[in-house]
This record gives C-alpha cells, structure tokens and sequence, in this order.
C-alpha cells in the first residue's frame, strides 16, 4: 500500500474538535455534564494547561475524572519539551543497544516498540486507576512518559539476569538463541535455553561434540554458528520446523507480517480478523489478544474515521443544528 493510501485510511479532513476556538468550552461539557470516566491527551506539557483543559480545571467539574497525559519525556525533566519518535525513546532507554550482533551497529526494528510499550502501559495505568476509584471514590492524574515505558523493558534484562554488570547484545548470543536462513531463502528462530533441548538439536544435526558448548564464547562460538549457518541451509524453513518441532525443540519460521496474518495458530485464536472499512472495503485487523470466558470481545466493525460521530455526539450534549453548523462553519469541527 503506498504510503498516502496508508494516511487515508488513518485520517480524515474533518477536525473532531477545534481546541483553539469552541473547543475548551466543549470539552468541559463533556466532561462535566456526561459524567465522562477517562479523559487521554498527548500534547507537549504545557499545552492542556494554555488551552485550559488541563487537569486542575477537568477535576474542579468532574472530580471523579481520571485524566491521563502520554507524552515523550513526562510532564518534568529536563527532556520534557524535546520532540520525538520511537527509536529515539529506544535509544536513550538502552533497548536499541541490545538488538544487534557483537561488534556491528544496532539494527533498527521494524516495530515501533516505544509506542507499543506506552500504550500497554497507558492501558494499565488507566484500568489500575478506575479500580482505585472504585474503591475511594476519587478520580487522579496519570503520567505516562514514552521514555519511561521503553525504559521500563529493562527489568528483566538488566535489572535481573545481569545485576551490575553490563548486559551482552542479546540477538546472536549464543547458538541456539538465533536466527538462521534455510535452503528457499527464508529464516527459522531457535529459542534454544533447554539443555534438553540443545542436546536434541545437536544430535539431529550431527554434531554431538558441540553438546557441551552451548554457553561457549568468542571463538567456540563463532565456529558452532557458523556450522549451524551451513547445516541449515541444506533444508528448507517448513522442513526445518517440521522436524525440530517433532523433536520438541524451540523453533519456529520468521514470518513476514503477511505471513502471520495466515498461520494457522493465529488464525485458530482468532488474532487476524476482516472487518469492512467505510472507505476501503474489506480490510484486514489485528483480534483481541484477550479472551474473556464469560464476557468475550467482538470486533463488529472498523474504527470510525475522524470527525464521524461528531455530529451525534454534540446533539447528545445539547447543541442545535444551528449552532453545530456555526461550529462548523467556523472550523471548530
């Protein structure tokens, strides 16, 4: 898909909402007069507070509002007016320095892991807060920062498997944790952490004198890789998951994007979902990856595309046709 087709389908010429103009005004009628739960913004810091729907002034309405602020750096720090983007947050939080090979410069995901780690975490933070006011009946303030969230994918690595010591590039470490390319040209992974498993592996490749070398360093562990590179270039990627699966060991075939949306696995759990777009037709979604025994979740339809419920929603607060036309007219909508 061409990259303005992509914007497309993520926006819209209609603004939902002017802030500059009605928009402050509006927004405190939503909040205060529906009674609304959440309110998410992801402004710089600052900006909520210059247009007048910042936190202090939302909780003088709408006490019980949980009021959550995604942005970069934080709402303090030095960092805290800098602009961004997800491989920056990865680069200052020390991940990016972990996806790589030794002695070569850090690859660049293809992931944005810094928005997906923020937006876990913005949930989280969201769902923890609404529980907490079950219980106390206040509404509060969360601060989410992006640099935090990549940060805080550390904790297993650092903070636990290598306290006070600096840990290695993870990708390419050893043997049997890698990734290797097969006889058509695709790559399978090995997740190999089992003795049991490594033993396995070594024996169905023939090579039983490398069984005693799985955590070997410097050049033990060039030579095993590099063998591994030539073995498993003699089969290809569904031959080499076929058999290592039956000998359970840990592997499974580096899918594309494309691919995945067809294994049978996720397409068994129900992960990769059609649903029909207003502009696009029929178009392919990623499912709910939570399951709910007693309250499961239905995607019955696209997202709506910007500006599509405003109408309905400002005749729900009051608003004549008249004035939604002059808000409209105005640009405010």
């Amino acid at each position: 898909m061409a990259g303005d087709e992509k914007t497309e389908c993520l926006l819209s010429s209609y603004r939902v909402l002017d802030l500059t103009t009605d928009g402050c005004m509006m927004c405190g009628k939503v909040l205060g007069d529906l009674g609304a739960d959440v309110i998410l913004e992801s402004y710089r810091p600052g900006v909520t507070k210059r247009l007048g729907i910042d936190y202090e002034t939302i909780k003088k309405t709408n006490p019980r509002i949980i009021y959550c602020s995604l942005s970069g750096y934080g709402q303090d720090g030095p960092y805290n007016q800098l602009p961004s983007f997800d491989i920056v947050f990865m680069a200052i939080g020390g991940l990016l320095a972990l996806v790589g090979s030794p002695n070569e410069p850090p690859i660049v995901p293809g992931l944005y892991l810094s928005d997906t780690a923020a937006g876990l975490l913005t949930t989280i933070g969201i769902l923890t807060a609404l529980l907490a006011r079950e219980r106390t009946g206040k509404g509060q303030y969360l601060d989410i920062s992006m640099l935090d969230g990549a940060f805080s994918w550390l904790a297993l690595t650092y903070g636990s498997q290598y306290p006070g010591q600096e840990p290695p590039v993870l990708m390419a470490s050893s043997p049997g944790y890698n990734v290797y390319q097969t006889k058509d040209g695709k790559y399978i992974a090995l997740g190999i952490g089992r003795r049991q498993s490594w033993e396995s592996l070594c024996k169905a490749l023939g090579k039983e004198d490398f069984i005693d070398h799985q955590g070997s360093k410097g050049e033990k562990r060039e030579e095993i890789i590099s063998s591994l590179k030539q073995i498993l270039k003699t089969k290809t990627r569904e031959e080499w998951v076929s058999r290592l699966r039956a000998l359970d060991i840990e592997i499974g075939p580096v899918n594309t994007p494309f691919e995945a949306f067809s294994d049978p696995q996720i397409l068994h759990r129900q992960m990769a979902l059609e649903v029909n777009h207003p502009v696009k037709g029929k178009m392919k979604q990623v499912g709910i990856p939570m399951k709910f025994s007693e309250t499961p979740v239905e995607m019955r339809e696209a997202a709506p595309l910007i500006g599509q419920d405003t109408q309905e929603i400002l005749k729900a607060l009051g608003y004549t046709q008249d004035r939604i036309e002059q808000l409209r007219k105005a640009q405010a909508i």
